[in-house]
């Protein structure tokens, strides 16, 4: 039950940030100034005028490199 909810959460978020970018933003950054003192850090890879095009997924980035240091096992 709980991957449903994951799923659920992540889906509410894309659906969220794409409708009210600067309103998730601004949770986002209330959020970071809240977690910061107890000694969290954060990248923040939701603000778009730093990163003009998406960043791309953890899971392409993990069978880019397998790829490479692996190439056999394909």
């Amino acid at each position: 039950m709980g991957a449903v909810r994951d799923l659920a959460g992540r889906h509410l978020l894309r659906w969220r940030t794409r409708l009210g970018h600067q309103t998730a933003t601004r949770y986002l950054d209330d959020l970071t100034a809240v977690l910061a003192p107890q000694g969290w850090r954060f990248v923040r890879f939701y603000r778009r005028e730093e990163f003009p095009v998406p960043a791309p997924a953890a899971a392409q980035i993990d069978r880019l490199l397998k790829h490479r240091l692996f190439p056999a096992t394909w």
